[in-house]
């Protein structure tokens, strides 16, 4: 399980840059332009456009955030996550934060602001943030799937297998199996316990109607479980499975390219 929309500006620049030295190549090595007879454009002033990016919010996240309801808040911030996700542009958490930062003084706090205020606080690394929010909507609902998948996830970054298990295990205790299942074989350590992850992971019955982050979730685990086994072809291909599933996951990309 990973924090996390994925690499953003620094891997555009990488991209951009592998782009120029193949030009620079196909320059040198005689190709139908060359340096000579390239149209150079000058701009003439501050104020030309170079270029106009389209707009990829949707009607719904193109909102001003001064919303009536928390739930339009909350559904607004959720496609600016989708954004942020999918893209790896920071800048959509952002605004995903300006959104329900109004919500955020309420008491209660929205289960639905909590949840987006623990994602966006754990991509910030703010953990003990993230947590706050998190045992608030536990408190409130302790059979909440994704709460209690986020905490866990929380666990295994800041190092605390025992706090994720037991989270992981309240999940297969709400009848999540496959969810759960996945958790636990994250969150295992110990002698033996590489082998028991990976047979865990392997006799889950994938042909289910699961969400797409839940499946590249699985795979991307296997990938990392593959890695420390020494099995760098499995890994690998479970990482291209995971990348099939949406080709605009800029973590699924970035790993398989690692």
């Amino acid at each position: 399980m990973r924090a996390g929309p994925g690499v953003s500006l620094a891997w555009a620049g990488m991209r951009a840059a592998v782009v120029a030295l193949a030009t620079a190549v196909a320059l040198f090595c005689g190709g139908p332009a060359s340096a000579e007879s390239a149209k150079r454009y000058r701009p003439t002033g501050g104020e030309d456009v170079l270029l106009v990016l389209p707009d990829a919010l949707s009607p719904a996240a193109a909102q001003s955030p001064r919303l009536a309801d928390a739930a339009s808040a909350a559904r607004q911030a959720t496609e600016l996550l989708r954004i942020a996700r999918s893209g790896g542009d920071a800048r959509f958490l952002g605004r995903a934060g300006a959104v329900i930062r109004p919500w955020q003084d309420r008491a209660p706090v929205p289960v639905a602001i909590d949840l987006i205020a623990a994602e966006l606080a754990q991509q910030r690394h703010e953990f003990d943030a993230a947590r706050r929010s998190l045992d608030r909507v536990l408190a409130a609902q302790p059979r909440h799937v994704e709460a209690r998948l986020m905490r866990a996830n929380i666990g295994l970054l800041t190092g605390e297998f025992g706090a994720a298990r037991r989270d992981c295990l309240a999940v297969l205790q709400t009848g999540a199996a496959y969810s759960g299942t996945v958790c636990l074989a994250s969150a295992m350590t110990g002698p033996g316990s590489l082998d028991r992850a990976r047979r865990l992971l392997a006799a889950l019955d994938s042909r289910g109607a699961n969400p797409i982050s839940i499946d590249r979730w699985r795979l991307m685990t296997e990938a990392d479980l593959a890695l420390r086994a020494g099995d760098v072809g499995g890994a690998i291909a479970s990482l291209e499975r995971a990348h099939a599933l949406d080709r605009t996951h800029e973590e699924a990309r970035t790993r398989l390219a690692e």
